[in-house]
């Protein structure tokens, strides 16, 4: 995966597990979830949740509050096409905050 090989990213989740639904939370080192929202939604048309997800203890031990997370959620209509654009879009974000 690009982005577990890239340090600017922090991804949040047990990747091992056989039970693992296709949620992935991150953060882009140096900036805030809800800014990288507004950016792949503005400039991108892509459409994410940001914040503490109704989660706030889950938060408080991951070390992500006050601000929280990107959350991606994959759908059944979901294309490898959108997973290469969304992945496009969020180095375009990490590059621009070097």
């Amino acid at each position: 995966n690009t982005l577990s090989l890239d340090d600017r990213f922090i991804l949040y989740g047990d990747f091992d597990s056989e039970n693992h639904i296709p949620i992935l939370s991150l953060n882009i080192q140096g900036r805030d979830p809800n800014e990288v929202g507004i950016i792949l939604d503005q400039a991108f048309g892509i459409a994410v949740r940001t914040g503490l997800h109704c989660a706030a203890p889950l938060h408080k031990t991951l070390g992500t509050m006050p601000a929280g997370t990107v959350r991606i959620s994959p759908g059944p209509f979901t294309s490898e096409k959108n997973i290469d654009s969304l992945i496009d879009a969020l180095l375009i974000i990490a590059n621009e905050s070097t």
